[in-house]
């Protein structure tokens, strides 16, 4: 019998409208009503909380997951892109996962680039080296390589992600209850785009650039506190794309993708009230830069309008080409939703066909046995047919 396959982001899709219609012990696991509630008042709060999904699979986390982004979506807007995380050998090692692990970004956690925000913007704030790059059209799905991946975004942003690890001390911090609270995911500063189309026009090796550049952080004296280079993520940051599509993420243009830290998490007290990250090796050797300030009431964070098309009244900001929005264009959890529906409708045709399939087996099996067994028994009444007359006779 064929096996039924859906995809990861399927699968995590199904799990958490289970929980949320109460299908029982199945999907116990999963965070309930109260347990988002908690998490997100202290989130919102900056208080430190309890983990989400300790003790459960994966497949629980990415249901929690499921259930804390749809709760935060109303006020930090729509899915805007996904993120990698834990994607270098020591993270992994660290943390006990033998591979990445997964979130999502919502429009408002983007900020422009020079942003000032809170010092203590979270309840266990961080700051880190990352890169976004953007997705230039659907067919990007088909790619299998570094190259075939390059040649469908349309640009490469810097990215200094500011997440927060957002549970108590002494909570466990491992795989399953980072990707039960997102991956950390709170807020990022982006910096000006680097145009894909552009830059190999003008000749440049962008799968050589992307690996040999050296990403470096700077504090607020210009002092280097974090240099990498960029192959220390899962060996080529456009790996960490590849990666999120074969756990069955599905990019569409205009996607943002996190590639995950090039370098170490720090807090933002070592950055001595700001700090800049330089992308030497790329085209201009891009920077993207962030202030920290004392007080909370000093500054007021603004996102970044980064629509991943225009809303009416609305202009984007990113200089970069965009496709016309489509009738059928939709937020990703649409087409996730989408997604299943088209992936379950095939399970359960090819399941009702293989049972048609049996159902005839067995239907002409059993109508072979009831031929047979007619065929026997009437062998059985001609021979005691020959016996009777031969005691008569």
């Amino acid at each position: 019998m064929p096996r039924i396959r859906l995809s990861a982001a399927a699968l995590a899709a199904i799990l958490a409208a289970g929980t949320a219609l109460g299908t029982g012990p199945a999907f116990a696991a999963c965070a309930s009503d109260g347990e988002i509630a908690a998490y997100l008042s202290d989130w919102r709060a900056g208080l430190p909380t309890k983990a989400l999904g300790a003790g459960g699979s994966m497949a629980d986390a990415l249901c929690t997951q499921g259930r804390l982004v749809a709760a935060l979506a109303p006020e930090l807007g729509g899915i805007i892109g996904h993120k990698a995380g834990l994607t270098s050998p020591a993270a992994q090692e660290r943390f006990g996962v033998a591979e990445p692990v997964r979130g999502v970004l919502l429009r408002n956690m983007l900020l422009e680039n020079g942003a000032a925000v809170p010092l203590a913007f979270g309840a266990r704030p961080l700051f880190e080296a990352d890169l976004i790059l953007v997705v230039g059209d659907a067919a990007i799905n088909e790619a299998t390589d570094i190259p075939g991946a390059l040649a469908h975004l349309a640009a490469i942003r810097p990215f200094l992600e500011l997440p927060d690890l957002a549970v108590a001390e002494g909570e466990p911090i491992t795989g399953v209850t980072l990707t039960a609270g997102n991956v950390g995911a709170r807020l990022g500063v982006l910096g000006a785009p680097l145009v894909v189309a552009e830059a190999q026009a003008a000749g440049v090796d962008l799968v050589a650039a992307l690996a040999e550049m050296t990403v470096r952080v700077e504090d607020a004296s210009g002092a280097t506190i974090a240099e990498a280079k960029g192959a220390s993520v899962l060996g080529h940051p456009v790996n960490s794309l590849l990666w999120l599509m074969r756990q069955g993420v599905v990019l569409a243009p205009g996607d943002m993708v996190s590639v995950g830290s090039i370098g170490p998490l720090m807090p933002p007290a070592k950055a001595g009230g700001a700090a800049r990250v330089v992308y030497a090796g790329l085209p201009g050797d891009p920077t993207v830069s962030v202030s920290f300030v004392e007080s909370a009431a000093a500054v007021e964070v603004s996102p970044l309008p980064v629509a991943r098309f225009a809303q009416p009244g609305e202009t984007i900001r990113v200089p970069i080409p965009r496709p016309a929005p489509a009738a059928d264009d939709r937020s990703l959890l649409e087409r996730q939703a989408d997604q299943i529906v088209t992936e379950g409708s095939a399970a359960i045709d090819a399941t009702a066909r293989q049972g048609s399939e049996i159902g005839s087996q067995i239907a002409d099996d059993a109508a072979a046995a009831v031929d047979q067994a007619g065929k026997d028994l009437k062998s059985t009444g001609e021979a005691v047919e020959g016996a009777v007359r031969q005691l008569l006779e």
